[in-house]
């Protein structure tokens, strides 16, 4: 995403007047440059626990196919 912010200036595109760009897993880089990218946050441990147990579950005969749903943030910046 952050080739896109730059792609966007070269080609005089405004950002976000113009164009808005959204990352995602919140990268520390998103927030060091101009403008601060906005980024949807990925709750990587959360998802990773419910897995496991999941995985747990489905091993010793417990567990069948569920839907499981995670809350993800928006962190708004500049960019979007």
């Amino acid at each position: 995403m952050i080739g896109t912010l730059d792609l966007a200036r070269a080609r005089g595109l405004d950002v976000p007047g113009r164009l808005a760009v959204t990352g995602y897993d919140d990268i520390d880089a998103a927030s060091m440059i101009s403008p601060a990218l906005a980024t949807v946050v990925d709750p990587a441990r959360e998802i990773g626990r419910s897995v496991a147990r999941l995985l747990i579950a489905r091993l010793d005969g417990t567990g069948g196919a569920r839907e499981v749903v995670s809350t993800h943030r928006l962190l708004r910046h500049a960019s979007a």
